[in-house]
């Protein structure tokens, strides 16, 4: 089904319903030991994971009808299962490709992943599928169904794919890149991992939930991104070489900032300030700084607080930012920062000055602008 060749395609893949990138994580874990339920938890492969979810399969194992089906086709590509904290920009490409190589076979798609880096996949994915207009949820679980009769992995599960298959669930297009867990569909590059242990584990700080899931699901029009026109198109280089630095109270009296942002291999830096975008009026801070960016590093200010937006023109203490040429990233998340980074610098048609340009505009709906009437529609996620 796809030219993917680290992605295995489900001998049983009819090229219809919705495609499941299967990444492993934490809802397709069981632990080492089926004796002991507090021995480690290791990932199945992806026959093993459908044979034990009956909901996605139209007839039990003796053959009679299964009245749980989920009620449409649920194919299949499963990456090397990995636990989330080992998927970084390579395994990014391999997900995007998965996805834009079937892009015209499937009315969406859901990717199965691990919690700890799914907000940077979801980034990543955002920024990487121009032209996206049609459902790429992302979901995993704090609990898998496999090893545990209380979990919530199996509703997440398929309230995503329902969410992915409007042409069957009757919901609207979510013509973007999303997350759902617990009971919300959240933006995926404005999404946030809140608690380690909770069933509630993301929250969207800065943007509203793009759809709540009860006894039925509801999905805020309002709030979409709407389909944009023309085809996909995939952005698949990816700049590794950032770094994100975190502010502290002491920073100005040791070497780890100058020694981060004199590194020659450095391309760009998420400055993670203190509220609305101070840090330190010190020299020790500053002057690295713009040493920095004059030598062509790009370098973005966000806030370490949970929510809320960086304002470098409201205090004398971030002004200081703005003249050094740092960029203002307004309500983006660190995350998103981040990883918007490493796409743009990626982009061998951009430099630095693009790079700055595009960071100060909201380009796949990861940032509040005031004034957007300058974006470009060569902008990645721009729509018409």
């Amino acid at each position: 089904m796809t030219d993917v060749s680290s992605c295995r395609s489900d001998p049983g893949n009819r090229g219809s319903g919705v495609l499941v990138v299967y990444t492993g994580g934490t809802i397709g874990s069981v632990p080492r030991d089926p004796g002991d339920p507090r021995s480690p938890l290791v990932v199945v492969d992806w026959v093993e994971f459908r044979r034990r979810t009956s909901s996605l399969s139209e007839r039990l194992i003796d053959g009679s009808i299964n009245t749980r089906f989920i009620g449409f086709n649920v194919d299949a590509c499963e990456l090397k299962p990995v636990d989330s904290c080992n998927i970084g920009p390579d395994y990014w490409v391999d997900v995007a490709r998965v996805i834009a190589e079937n892009y015209d076979r499937y009315e969406g798609f859901v990717v199965l992943h691990g919690t700890d880096t799914m907000v940077y996949t979801a980034s990543a994915l955002s920024f990487m599928l121009e032209g996206l207009a049609k459902p790429v949820v992302l979901t995993g679980a704090q609990l898998s169904h496999l090893g545990n009769v209380r979990n919530d992995a199996l509703q997440n599960l398929l309230t995503a794919l329902m969410i992915a298959n409007p042409a069957r669930s009757g919901l609207p297009v979510v013509p973007e890149v999303s997350i759902f867990f617990h009971n919300a569909l959240l933006r995926g590059n404005r999404s946030r991992k809140v608690t380690s242990s909770g069933f509630e584990a993301f929250k969207s700080p800065n943007y509203p939930r793009l759809a709540a899931a009860g006894e039925s699901i509801v999905v805020d029009r309002r709030v979409l991104r709407p389909v944009p026109a023309g085809g996909l198109r995939l952005h698949s280089h990816i700049e590794p070489n950032v770094a994100s630095v975190i502010f502290f109270p002491g920073i100005q009296e040791a070497s780890i900032l100058e020694d981060v942002l004199s590194d020659p291999r450095l391309k760009g830096v998420v400055l993670m300030t203190y509220g609305a975008g101070t840090v330190p009026s010190d020299p020790r801070v500053l002057a690295p700084i713009a040493a920095a960016v004059q030598r062509g590093v790009v370098a973005i200010a966000v806030s370490q607080c949970g929510g809320g937006r960086v304002e470098l023109e409201r205090y004398e203490a971030s002004v200081r930012l703005l003249e050094a040429g740092v960029v203002s990233g307004n309500d983006i998340t660190p995350e998103a920062a981040l990883v918007k980074l490493m796409v743009l610098l990626g982009d061998p048609a951009l430099d630095p000055v693009g790079v700055r340009r595009l960071l100060n505009q909201d380009i796949a709906g990861e940032q509040t602008i005031a004034d957007r009437a300058d974006r470009s529609p060569s902008v990645p996620g721009q729509t018409a």
